[in-house]
């Protein structure tokens, strides 16, 4: 098990590798993209500058199937911000995708700021006894009558070729059916390097493996840095997997005596699949300590597309006040319904919602539509002072 400042060492290591390879390679891609808006399927024009670091994630948000590249060329990041003003005119949406230092060349931006990831962890009381009290009852019991339902057992293994297989068989194939083109998949000597001091907490089925996860206990917290299910294994009718693991995965961290879980990190969207199914746990948002680049998104005007663009992604922004979640609007689009709906996104970690419009112009009044305190209404000129 690591020490908290074993683990500290690590992460302020890797930092600085981070950084001086950056230093000495310092260009960063650039790139005017148009094709089809992913929901709306109208033209939508992107400007993307950094260093691909995330880019299959953020082309996959904006676009539909195919994309055309209008423009494409690498400079270094202060040759392209003398030359922003020219080359985002040409956009709807610009974004900025580099690591630190270079993503601070951009703060002078009015827009917003991303962080590429958002971990998820779930405190656990002191008391062992106590752990139904801290998990939602519904999402509990939901995994208990699968249990009941399907025998599901588990068992713990710590040989390197278990964890061969599941690399192999369970979290590679796994994430790249899960997310298709925008999937990260690390590499194999990668993945064998963190899982070093670590475990995998099996779920079995009559006997076979249907999934397991990664687990690494650092200091007072356990973290889940892999999971992976292998469909192949399962029967038609088995169901509730993921819920077990992870109910299973609470249970022993709190048999353990850790003092909380980490869910490990996810994508920076409150309406995305896996940020929710996080939360139903009743996960609390944080983004981490360690510094890291960021991704800075501005809209250029306020376009169907454009609309769409934010109104389906629902972007966790990190901001002065604490965590936001972003909600463009206007006089046109203001739907009373739609927007009260919002409010159940601000959980554990995330503060209010942002609602933004371009100008002055489009500023209806939402005084009415969200409780209060829970939201903030800016318009985009001075969306830094929030």
């Amino acid at each position: 098990m690591l020490t908290p400042f074993t683990r500290l060492l690590q992460l302020l290591v890797r930092w600085l590798l981070k950084i001086t390879r950056t230093m000495i390679m310092p260009g960063c891609h650039v790139e005017i993209m148009v094709g089809k808006e992913k929901f709306t399927k109208q033209p939508l024009t992107v400007l993307y500058i950094g260093s691909y670091r995330n880019y299959s994630f953020l082309v996959s948000r904006c676009f539909s199937g195919k994309y055309d590249q209008k423009q494409r060329f690498k400079k270094h990041p202060i040759s392209v911000l003398i030359t922003l003003k020219n080359l985002s005119c040409q956009a709807d949406i610009l974004i900025v995708d580099l690591d630190i230092p270079y993503c601070y060349l951009f703060q002078h931006l009015k827009a917003f700021q991303i962080p590429p990831w958002v971990k998820q962890h779930l405190p656990l009381l002191s008391d062992r006894d106590d752990l139904f009290a801290v998990l939602p009852r519904k999402t509990r019991k939901e995994a208990q009558r699968w249990i009941r339902k399907f025998g599901y057992s588990q068992c713990i293994s710590t040989e390197k070729e278990k964890f061969k297989h599941f690399y192999t068989e369970f979290y590679a194939p796994f994430i790249l059916e899960r997310h298709g083109d925008s999937s990260e998949v690390v590499g194999l000597s990668y993945f064998l390097s963190e899982a070093k001091g670590g475990f995998l907490l099996w779920l079995t089925y009559k006997g076979h493996p249907v999934g397991a996860a990664l687990l690494k206990g650092e200091a007072a917290v356990l973290r889940s840095v892999w999971v992976g299910f292998s469909e192949k294994n399962l029967d038609d009718e088995l169901k509730g997997a993921s819920d077990v693991l992870d109910f299973l995965t609470i249970q022993y961290a709190s048999e353990q005596g850790y003092s909380r879980v980490d869910f490990g990190p996810t994508r920076p969207l409150a309406n995305d699949g896996v940020f929710r199914y996080k939360q139903k746990w009743g996960a609390e948002v944080t983004l981490g300590k360690v510094p890291c680049g960021r991704i800075i998104i501005q809209p250029q005007n306020s376009h169907p597309a454009v609309q769409s663009f934010f109104s389906n992604n629902l972007w966790i922004a990190r901001e002065n006040k604490g965590v936001s979640i972003l909600v463009m609007v206007n006089n046109e689009n203001v739907d009373i319904a739609k927007l009260s709906g919002y409010a159940k996104f601000v959980t554990k970690g995330i503060s209010r919602l942002h609602f933004f419009a371009l100008d002055q112009n489009e500023r209806p009044e939402l005084a009415t539509l969200v409780p209060k305190g829970q939201y903030k209404f800016t318009t985009l000129s001075n969306v830094q002072d929030t």
